[in-house]
């Protein structure tokens, strides 16, 4: 049965302080250094945290039940064409399909040509190859328009948008629409005949299933940068011009997770300063580059599919967006090699799992831990699987880079009850890889023992993700294989850790796709390594001797005393004096740290790291009375093995806490506070202003009155928008039946609309119910200010050779993108083109829309 964790504290050492190393986990370690409790009683100061509040593997692949990552819309929207003004950027890499994230359209040459501006990535791409509608192939990079669309389509696919390459169909699309530093598409649509006999194939209708087939972004790979240790090149991380694109390099998992990390820039064209448009954007320098070699290098390797042939073992395709959250996107890139993701030494560390059992970082065994432990050996079955199910894209001509199912990987359930779990991998194209990662995550899954104690310092050599050899003799383990799935160090010298056991059949898949999924080895007992049954044996061993020699001379005399009896010289001193003194000292330091209730504790130590000091200092001061513990915490930290330097201040009051942590070097330079309430001052110590406050009901923070140039953020709540809204709309409803007769024109509906933005854009939507005799022929213009028309539509709905007395619901619009902001006055004109002399009636009831919505910063 698993026991409690329950470890006392040292008395003058401050062991409820707990420091997460490395700098991802800076904030972590602060709000946990803040909430972690003092207690007092005697001599002591406090007890340690329990291990399972240091360490947490949730979302770790090493967690006992990890998570399936959830894919991105950005997947499933590529596969149609939309209009979103507000669409979030995309990435796209590999060789798959990419966005359809149509930005803008115009009509020209009496509403005959469509030109479409199709986005299809937010960054820099080595190829568009080919252009689906629907399943029809409709162009290729070799062979251009594909039949039925030659004569009516024409295609222009642009790499990288610049000044240079802008495509000029008008004098708004040349000026404003160059969509610098992005993939995207020009596709022209013909609708009319190239003859009287001939028909266009988009007459009807325009193809909204669109699928654009290419290569994606240009990678950095640090195993070709020189400055890289084991790597060779003239390739950096921080010169984008010299990252490049290879069908093999752009197409690894671990490089497209770096690629994410880093970032990819568009430089102004004006300025010529370099902008973040996709990814973290975070420095080399705190990224673990050799991590990304070794990872790369395990990506590539070969493997041996189901009928014998190989592929690489780990491969990526596919698209993202910046609305999703990093941790979507790095789950999926992580669940597509098998992968985690840490904080090793201040510094992003990946690690691919793989068959490493055979080369044991080291060993712990008994001796190592402190105290009592937690060993879980099997989860609860209700958390437990035994059923994997998921998809992959298929790239296929039949799925055109649709989901489909893979086939499921399953072993018996212990009673009989089918407990299955969902895992889609939307980046993996290969139907060989993904069989291969449900089988590893469901090896993965028959393993899942955990370990978790406080170890001594001699456990600080090993890193998360590193494999011992721990011998146990409470659980008669010898050398039992573990993986370090947590861990961490105190500042006491003691190290948490959880344990996650190892065995070689998890890989079994792992090079091999047709490896089958064997049921876990049991966890076996020796019981001649049970600590008691030792001890017997060894005292049921008498001593044996055949003599006993003097051979130096410094044999004991005959009669010499066991312990130090009163008199005893001990340094030229009695033994009962020397007691006396050390008794009366440890007095002395309970009344120093004991007085009215106050307590004071320091401690100042040096350990080493690899060789290298690590200097750490902590001061503590508190008073205990009248039911109230408040005490103040320092700690100094300067680590030469990190580079790094730190401080931390925390003043506890009951529990009410305020803190502040410094971090310096490593990487990472930042400021961190604990606070309910942040106060501005001036030099004269009035003037308070509360710039920020913590509301503990709604467990919110809220902000006082704030001017900010620019805020970017997923989701916005607000009780009130008074003059910045987002879009705004207005409409003016027909008044009564209108009759326009053949050949003439009338303005059937005006509205007056303040513009606020000048790069919004309009549109204006009439919402018509018409009325004739025989057909409904016309052509709707919108007038701007009496003076600019813009088309609205062409309508030419002939029913039969008859008066067929048409009565019809139309809704025509045109968007408006080149308006100044200011008041405008738009009309909705009709003209009445029906070729017999028969008046077209605009019925009462029909509306006109203006619509005004802000362009985003592209």
């Amino acid at each position: 049965m698993a026991k409690a964790l329950k470890i006392a504290g040292a008395v003058v050492a401050v062991a409820g302080l707990a420091i997460i190393t490395g700098g991802l986990a800076a904030g972590a370690s602060l709000s946990f250094i803040m909430s972690a409790g003092f207690g007092v009683g005697s001599l002591t100061v406090g007890s340690l945290i329990a291990v399972s509040a240091v360490l947490n593997t949730a979302g770790s692949l090493l967690s006992p039940k990890p998570k399936a990552p959830a894919a991105s819309e950005a997947n499933a929207n590529r596969l149609s064409v939309s209009m979103e003004l507000r669409a979030f950027r995309k990435t796209v890499i590999g060789s798959t399909a990419m966005a359809t994230d149509l930005r803008d359209q115009e009509w020209s040459a009496d509403q005959s040509l469509l030109h479409r501006f199709i986005v299809a990535a937010s960054h820099r791409s080595k190829a568009i190859r080919q252009i689906w509608f629907d399943d029809k192939l409709a162009w290729t990079v070799e062979g251009g328009v594909q039949a039925p669309y030659v004569g009516y389509l024409t295609v222009t696919p642009v790499l990288e948008g610049s000044a240079a390459n802008a495509i000029n169909i008008s004098e708004r699309m040349g000026s404003s629409r160059r969509y610098t530093g992005l993939t995207y598409v020009y596709l022209r649509y013909k609708l009319t005949g190239n003859d009287k006999k001939a028909e266009s194939p988009f007459a009807s209708s325009i193809p909204s299933r669109v699928t654009i087939v290419g290569d994606g972004a240009f990678f950095y790979d640090p195993r070709l940068d020189s400055t890289v240790p084991g790597g060779s090149g003239s390739m950096r991380a921080a010169d984008q011009t010299t990252w490049a694109w290879d069908a093999n390099v752009c197409r690894n998992p671990a490089l497209a997770l770096l690629f994410y990390l880093l970032g990819w820039r568009i430089q102004n064209p004006t300025t010529g300063a370099w902008k973040l448009a996709i990814g973290k954007g975070i420095p080399a320098a705190r990224i673990d580059l050799q991590s990304f070699i070794t990872a790369a290098n395990l990506c590539d390797e070969p493997v041996t599919r189901a009928d014998g042939t190989t592929e690489p073992r780990y491969r990526v395709d596919g698209i993202w967006s910046e609305g999703d959250s990093p941790g979507l996107v790095l789950d999926n890139l992580k669940a597509s090699m098998n992968a985690v993701l840490d904080d090793a030494d201040g510094k992003i560390r990946i690690t691919v799992l793989h068959n490493d059992l055979g080369t044991p970082i080291g060993d712990l065994t008994t001796a190592d831990v402190l105290g009592e432990f937690t060993w879980l050996q099997t989860p609860p079955l209700t958390d437990s699987i035994n059923v994997l199910r998921g998809g992959y894209t298929d790239p296929s001509a039949n799925s055109l880079y649709q989901l489909v199912d893979l086939p499921e990987v399953s072993i018996p359930s212990p009673d009989g009850i089918e407990r299955a779990q969902t895992v889609n991998l939307p980046l993996v194209q290969s139907p060989g890889q993904g069989q291969r990662l449900l089988k590893l995550r469901l090896g993965r899954a028959l393993y899942g023992g955990t370990f978790t104690a406080i170890f001594q310092a001699t456990a600080w050599k090993f890193q998360k993700g590193d494999v011992i050899r721990f011998t146990w003799l409470p659980l008669g383990w010898d050398k039992k294989l573990f993986r370090i799935a947590d861990v961490a160090t105190q500042v006491d010298g003691t190290v948490p850790m959880m344990l996650r056991e190892e065995h070689p059949d998890i890989y079994a898949a792992y090079s091999n796709e047709a490896a089958a999924i064997k049921a876990a080895a049991p966890t076996t007992y020796d019981p001649s390594l049970f600590p008691v049954q030792q001890g017997i044996a060894q005292a049921g061993q008498s001593a044996v001797w055949s003599k006993v020699a003097d051979d130096n001379g410094k044999r004991p005399a005959d009669g010499a005393t066991v312990g130090a009896p009163t008199g005893t010289q001990v340094g030229g001193r009695k033994a009962e004096d020397v007691v006396s003194d050390l008794n009366q000292n440890i007095i002395n330091v309970a009344n120093e740290m004991v007085v009215n209730g106050t307590w004071r504790a320091n401690t100042d130590e040096i350990i080493f790291v690899d060789g290298k000091p690590v200097r750490k200092v902590v001061e503590q001061l508190g008073v205990t009375n009248e039911g109230h513990t408040l005490f103040i915490t320092k700690l100094q930290e300067v680590d030469s093995s990190t580079g790094a330097a730190k401080f931390v201040n925390v003043a506890n009051a009951d529990g009410h806490i305020v803190g502040m942590e410094a971090l310096a070097g490593g990487g990472i330079n930042q400021l961190s506070f604990v606070a309910e309430r942040f106060l501005f001052v001036d030099n004269g110590g009035g003037n308070a202003i509360v710039a920020l406050s913590y509301d503990t009901t709604d467990k919110v923070w809220r902000l006082g009155s704030i001017e900010a140039t620019r805020i970017k953020a997923d989701t916005i709540v607000t009780r009130h928008i008074v003059s910045s809204q987002i879009s705004q709309t207005q409409v003016v409803p027909v008044s009564g039946n209108i009759s326009i007769a053949r050949n003439a024109s009338a303005i059937v509906a005006t509205k007056s609309m303040t513009k606020q933005e000048p790069d919004s854009v309009m549109k204006v939507t009439f919402f018509g119910m018409f009325q004739s005799d025989d057909d409904i022929q016309m052509t709707c213009t919108v007038e701007v200010d009496g003076t600019t028309t813009y088309p609205a539509g062409r309508i030419n709905n002939v029913f039969d050779s008859t008066q067929s007395k048409a009565e019809s619901t139309i809704t025509p619009f045109v968007y408006i993108y080149d308006l100044p902001a200011g008041d405008h006055t738009f009309a909705f004109k009709v003209v009445n083109q029906e070729v017999d002399n028969i008046a077209l009636i605009v019925k009462l009831g029909s509306a006109m829309e203006v619509l005004e919505q802000k362009r985003p910063l592209l």
